[in-house]
């Protein structure tokens, strides 16, 4: 199954996703009026999606196509195969 994000490239935006989430839900305690708690309370369940349909949608075995889920290591946990794409010769 191939894609046009890598693992490592998704995996970074999940990540990058997940800390704006935390950032948009801290904000209020800043801000304080109920209108700047609803623009947070929307940009957190914003970026909560976007780290959900980035993870369902490339954080995926290129080999075997399962879901990686919460596997950060270097290899899938069901086929066993290695998610490093494989580096040719003399490059």
């Amino acid at each position: 199954m191939k894609s046009d994000m890598s693992i490592r490239t998704a995996r970074k935006w999940v990540r990058a996703f997940g800390i704006c989430a935390v950032i948009a839900a801290l904000m209020p305690a800043l801000f304080g009026t109920i209108p700047a708690a609803v623009v947070c309370v929307t940009l957190v369940l914003f970026f909560l999606a976007a780290a959900v349909y980035t993870a369902r949608r490339w954080l995926r075995c290129p080999h075997c196509g399962r879901a990686l889920n919460r596997n950060d290591g270097a290899f899938c946990q069901f086929c066993g195969q290695s998610l490093e794409p494989e580096k040719e010769d003399g490059k």
